[in-house]
């Protein structure tokens, strides 16, 4: 495990809140390392996913696990995170040397709560939309006001782009 120390020119400590699943040996590792670390074990009997994640975000804390369901929660339900660090497909005699190359490499990303996959040997560093950015996607689309009018007596519709659609009659 010495062989997979991270050299010190990085004085800020990184919080971890780590997975029963991601293993002790690992939550070991991060302490020798000067960080912050608690094991989901510490808090008594698993909570859920969801509950985790949570538990992570109210203590700033970048949560590592091997579950690969954190991102559904983070990416689709918008759960609050500080930083996700998933492993799904690392076998536990690599987890420690992984961990070693990410603060090593992107330890800025982990600064910046990103979601971290690594699988396959390769690593993906995301992050997901903020409110700003779904914003301003919305704006891209909408890019002209929608006013709709509806004349009563022709059922004739004008939209906000412009375009004039009227309904055809009935036949009886």
């Amino acid at each position: 495990l010495a062989r997979y120390a991270v050299s010190r020119g990085h004085s800020s400590t990184l919080r971890f809140l780590i997975d029963r699943c991601a293993g002790h040996l690992l939550a070991e590792w991060l302490r020798r390392q000067g960080h912050d670390v608690v094991e989901s074990r510490e808090l008594g009997p698993d909570p859920g996913d969801r509950a985790l994640l949570e538990v992570a975000a109210s203590g700033q804390r970048i949560l590592v696990t091997v579950d690969t369901d954190f991102g559904k929660l983070v990416f689709v339900w918008e759960v609050p995170h500080a930083g996700l660090v998933r492993l799904p497909d690392v076998p536990t005699e690599q987890r420690i040397a992984l961990m070693a190359e990410l603060l090593e490499q992107h330890r800025q990303a982990l600064e910046m709560q990103a979601i971290i996959t690594i699988r396959g040997g390769r690593i993906r560093i995301s992050q997901p939309p903020t409110p700003a950015d779904k914003l301003d996607a919305l704006d891209q689309i909408v890019a002209y006001p929608l006013r709709t009018t509806v004349n009563s007596s022709s059922g004739a519709m004008r939209f906000g782009d412009g375009t004039l659609r009227v309904k055809s009659p009935r036949r009886q």
